[in-house]
């Protein structure tokens, strides 16, 4: 499912910035909203790195922190699609 114009623009806001949606700067957000880009959209993300996409939007929002391996595997499919 393709994502829509608003949602592309608010993960681009988030990685260009470096902060999360509720404003708090975490490079894991950051990491996992340039890989949200680089990869589709939140829901094609979540099901890369097999995690339910209600878990990844905490994360974007730093809300909680993903797992060390989950933040990895975002790491890898950054690098991979050359988004880092």
């Amino acid at each position: 499912m393709p994502m829509s114009a608003r949602s592309q623009f608010r993960l681009q806001r988030s990685a260009a910035c470096g902060v999360s949606a509720m404003g708090k700067p975490t490079v894991y957000a950051d990491t996992l909203a340039r890989a949200a880009v680089a990869i589709g959209g939140e829901s094609r993300l979540a099901a890369a790195l097999r995690v339910p996409v209600a878990d990844l939007r905490q994360w974007l929002r730093g809300e909680v922190y993903p797992a060390t391996e989950v933040y990895q595997k975002a790491l890898d499919l950054l690098i991979g699609t050359g988004g880092h």
